[in-house]
């Protein structure tokens, strides 16, 4: 989904936000917690790692997500695992 936003809605709880990078390396991941009614905003970029290459995951201030999605194209909420952390 380069370069537009989609959402999840979950429930509270402890979740680790991960990327399937297929062969590349490093393959990071992210650990949120959100309590009710918490919003945030996750920005994936590439190349951005280390050596050059992978993927990096950022926590950007609310009013800076909520920027930039306003520019980029909506992919909805499609049904994408969620699964809170240590499951």
């Amino acid at each position: 989904m380069q370069g537009g936003a989609f959402y999840r809605d979950v429930p509270p709880g402890r979740y680790q936000i991960t990327i399937d990078s297929e062969g590349m390396s490093p393959s990071p991941s992210r650990d949120v917690a959100l309590v009710v009614g918490e919003q945030i905003y996750v920005r994936i970029s590439l190349g951005g790692s280390w050596n050059g290459q992978g993927f990096t995951i950022t926590v950007p201030p609310s009013e800076v997500g909520r920027t930039a999605i306003e520019y980029s194209q909506f992919y909805g909420g499609r049904a994408l695992s969620a699964n809170p952390a240590g499951a």
